[in-house]
């Protein structure tokens, strides 16, 4: 899931990656959605990842691990460099995300914290 502080076009990325992936703005729910029916959501799939900029998913998988999976974009503030980021590292990312509950993607890399 694509938090709506992200471009759309990240989960086309994903997708044509063979990801079942949506940005929040795709999903038939009521907006403006919050973070914490965010949070609810994830929890009903073991295996879903929520991709966000917003630290308090990482506030709340540190002291609560909810959400399971988060991909924490940090430190990249634009449209051109966040979509060029996960171009470059998706793949790589992909494989992370399946041995490690939380992965910050930022101007530098990639970095592992859990």
């Amino acid at each position: 899931m694509i938090d709506e502080n992200l471009p759309p076009v990240l989960a086309s990325l994903f997708r044509d990656y063979g990801l079942e992936a949506f940005h929040i703005n795709e999903a038939n729910i009521e907006k403006p959605v919050k973070d914490d029916g965010i949070r609810r959501f994830s929890l009903r799939y073991d295996d879903a990842v929520i991709v966000s900029r917003d630290d308090d998913f990482v506030k709340s998988y540190v002291s609560r691990k909810v959400p399971h999976h988060l991909i924490y974009v940090f430190n990249l503030s634009n449209r051109s460099e966040i979509i060029s980021a996960f171009e470059k590292h998706l793949s790589e990312l992909v494989v992370l995300m399946k041995n490690n509950e939380l992965v910050e993607l930022n101007a530098e890399g990639i970095k592992k914290h859990f």
